[in-house]
């Protein structure tokens, strides 16, 4: 069996499982807040700790990966995700739950980084499209995680059943992951490929990959803007909390497909982030002034069918171009992410508290034009390198 078919499996189920955990935490975050009696900025801190963990790890980790090998790293960091859900279910204040939010973002950010890369090593020609094939379960994930989080609440459970079933999935999981097999890349000859068979570091330096990194921590921060503060928009703004799991569930269930569809179909990527990002904006405006909560649920389709190819394409991207440091690729990309993560939610929830929700997410649709500027400025560079970004999928 080639070996992108035995790695696929596992990459879909740790996505899967990923996404049930971020979809879960974004319908529970507002409760957490409430028992632990916090305002919208120290909630969005809440967020911030597990962007922080997501962020570093991957970033310390990701070049030692490429020389020891990406299952030995994801070997050993994804018991910390496990232990961070135990944290938490038998916690009961602030203090133990951000370390176990901590201990969650550190199998978090190692796992989907080095899997992404991974997926990457197997078939470099196919890159994007096994990530978003991948990403699209994580999407999944994130649609059946608030239903089903809410379902158990409703009979009685409270909020920590979220991190219950996230961190039993994971744990039956790991036995198949000692078991996958993954590929060993050869390693590039320096001369065949500026930048490769030398230390990924040296990667800071190119400006190339520069532009990749400010254009997925955009993406990022329209991410985090868009689905932590889902709980915000509807009970404050709209007066209709009841509909938060809906917009979110929705966000998530639109950006699975609009994955899916990518993953299978050819694709012009050169104009495909572009022609995402541009709408995201008139998304954003349309959230700000509508007081409709139904027409808000459907906003919330709309951008993440509109987002949700941006991260596993950037993503593919990169680690396609640099293919000889992918773990290195991933871990900063991932890093670049998480960063927008890390910081957006406290900056959304002080703009939220100082002055109100419409004009926060006017001031978001400003990330996204930014986008657009980055992957315009990432395709002329490329091009003048002669490294084609039209044919992906071969």
């Amino acid at each position: 069996m080639p070996f992108e078919k035995r790695i696929l499996p596992l990459a879909v189920l740790i996505e899967l499982f990923l996404g049930f955990e971020c979809g879960g935490f974004q319908l529970v975050l507002i409760d957490i807040a409430g028992d632990y009696e916090l305002n919208n900025a120290s909630m969005g801190a809440l967020v911030t700790v597990q962007f922080i963990a997501s962020t570093f790890v991957p970033l310390l980790f990701g070049h030692f990966s490429d020389r020891r090998g990406k299952k030995k790293v994801i070997q050993f960091f994804l018991p910390f995700l496990i232990l961070g859900c135990a944290i938490i279910v038998f916690t009961d204040t602030v203090v133990p739950f951000c370390v176990g939010i901590f201990c969650i973002g550190v199998g978090y950010g190692i796992s989907e980084s080095l899997i992404s890369a991974a997926l990457s090593d197997n078939d470099p020609d196919k890159a994007e499209k096994t990530i978003n094939m991948a990403q699209s379960f994580f999407s999944i994930g994130a649609v059946s995680g608030p239903f089903i989080v809410l379902a158990f609440m409703n009979k009685g459970a409270d909020w920590s059943v979220a991190f219950l079933i996230t961190g039993i999935c994971f744990l039956v999981l790991y036995p198949l992951l000692c078991v996958t097999r993954f590929h060993k890349k050869p390693i590039v000859n320096a001369g065949e490929n500026p930048g490769q068979g030398q230390s990924g570091f040296l990667l800071l330096k190119n400006k190339v990959f520069i532009i990749f990194v400010s254009s997925i921590f955009v993406y990022g921060g329209l991410e985090v803007g868009f689905s932590y503060f889902t709980g915000a928009v509807f009970e404050e703004k709209l007066q209709a909390p009841a509909l938060s799991a809906f917009g979110i569930s929705f966000f998530w269930l639109a950006m699975a497909a609009s994955r899916l569809a990518v993953a299978l179909a050819k694709a012009n990527t050169k104009k495909l982030v572009i022609i995402l990002y541009g709408p995201i904006v008139a998304v954003l405006i349309l959230l700000a002034v509508s007081g409709s909560a139904g027409f808000a649920v459907l906003l919330y389709a709309i951008a993440g069918a509109l987002l949700g190819p941006i991260w596993p394409t950037l993503m593919g991207m990169a680690t396609r171009r640099f293919t000889d440091h992918s773990g290195t690729v991933s871990g900063m990309m991932m890093a670049g992410s998480n960063s927008a993560g890390m910081i957006m939610p406290i900056v959304i929830g002080f703009m939220f508290d100082k002055w109100n929700i419409p004009w926060t997410l006017c001031g978001l649709s400003l990330l996204a034009v930014i986008g657009i500027v980055l992957f315009v400025w990432i395709h002329k560079t490329e091009k003048a390198r002669n490294f084609s970004v039209d044919k992906i999928w071969k």
